[in-house]
C-alpha cells in the first residue's frame, strides 16, 4: 500500500485508468458507461463543488432516469466502491456530498492527462516565442501522445 499522501495519475484520454504508485484501477472496474462519465466529470470539475442536477445531466444527458436522485446516489456510492484499490485506508480520492453538491479531493501533485496535455501546448506556445525549438518539440510531443487516444 502506498502513502496516503502519494498523489494520483488519472488517465481520462483513451480508457480510464487511475494509478497511485503500483495500484491501479482500470476503466473495467468503473460502474458502467455512466461510472465513468461520472468520474470523468468529476476530475474535470473538481475544483469547485457541482451541483447534483449538473453531475445528474452529465451522467445521463437527455435519457435522465425520473428517479435520478436516488440512482445518482447509488451511482456514486458504486463508484466509491470502485475506489477502494487505491485509496485503502486514505481520506482521497474523496467524493465529498453535501448540501446538494459533489466534490472531489485529490491529493496534492496528482495528474490528469487531460489537464497536462493542454499545460504542454501552453507551454509549447511559450517556448515557441523563445525560440527554443528542443523544448518546444518536447511539449508537443506530450500534447500529441495524449490528444491522439481521444477523450
Amino acid at each position: 500500500m502506498e502513502t496516503c499522501d502519494a498523489p494520483f495519475r488519472i488517465q481520462l484520454c483513451g480508457r480510464l485508468a487511475i494509478e497511485r504508485g503500483r495500484a491501479v484501477v482500470g476503466e473495467d472496474a468503473f460502474p458502467a458507461r455512466q461510472g465513468r462519465r461520472l468520474w470523468a466529470f468529476l476530475v474535470l470539475h473538481r475544483r469547485q463543488p457541482a451541483g447534483r442536477s449538473d453531475v445528474a445531466a452529465a451522467v445521463w444527458g437527455d435519457a435522465m432516469p425520473d428517479a435520478w436522485d436516488d440512482a445518482l446516489s447509488a451511482l456514486v456510492s458504486r463508484l466509491r466502491r470502485s475506489l477502494r484499490p487505491i485509496t485503502g485506508p486514505c481520506p482521497e480520492p474523496a467524493i465529498k456530498g453535501g448540501e446538494g453538491r459533489y466534490l472531489l479531493a485529490l491529493p496534492s501533485g496528482s495528474v490528469v492527462d487531460l489537464e497536462r496535455g493542454m499545460e504542454a501546448l501552453h507551454r509549447a506556445e511559450g517556448l515557441m516565442r523563445q525560440a527554443a525549438w528542443g523544448s518546444v518539440v518536447a511539449e508537443a510531443q506530450v500534447t500529441t501522445e495524449i490528444a491522439a487516444r481521444g477523450f
